[in-house]
């Protein structure tokens, strides 16, 4: 292909000017990038027909990192992220629930459990079912 043909197809990929991905509890963001970019992106995270990988192995591995106490590991992974979906801050969400904002911290971080009641009120603000907050004692 000749010289000037290659710089015309370099200036005709559209560029996004800022991507952001979400995966659990992790948020990346880029910038101008490229549209070429973003295929291999999707093509490394549809994986081969061999080794797919779905959303629940992505939670599954945003649960195993969660640092804290590991019984409490799952709750506060989806108290975060479906806090983070509402683009509901700490303090928000600490509002309508009327619990403190630092009890929701130490929820987020594995360090308290959600229990039955707490539950119930998270069902309602993020109209899931209570049982997902739900951890097994230690």
């Amino acid at each position: 292909m000749l010289e000037h043909m290659k710089k015309h197809l370099i200036e005709t990929v559209k560029t996004y000017p800022k991507i952001t991905f979400i995966f659990g509890t992790e948020k990346q963001e880029f910038k101008n990038v490229s549209q070429v970019k973003i295929n291999q992106a999707l093509e490394i995270l549809q994986g081969s027909e061999s080794n797919p990988v779905s959303a629940l192995d992505l939670i599954e591995q945003g649960i195993k990192s969660k640092k804290g106490i590991k019984s409490y590991r799952e709750s506060a992974f989806h108290v975060k992220s479906l806090r983070r979906r509402d683009k509901l801050s700490q303090l928000e969400l600490s509002k309508k629930t009327g619990i403190a904002q630092s009890a929701i911290s130490s929820i987020e971080n594995a360090q308290r459990p959600v229990g039955k009641k707490l539950a119930m009120i998270f069902s309602k603000i993020f109209n899931v079912n209570y049982k997902v907050f739900l951890s097994d004692l230690p």
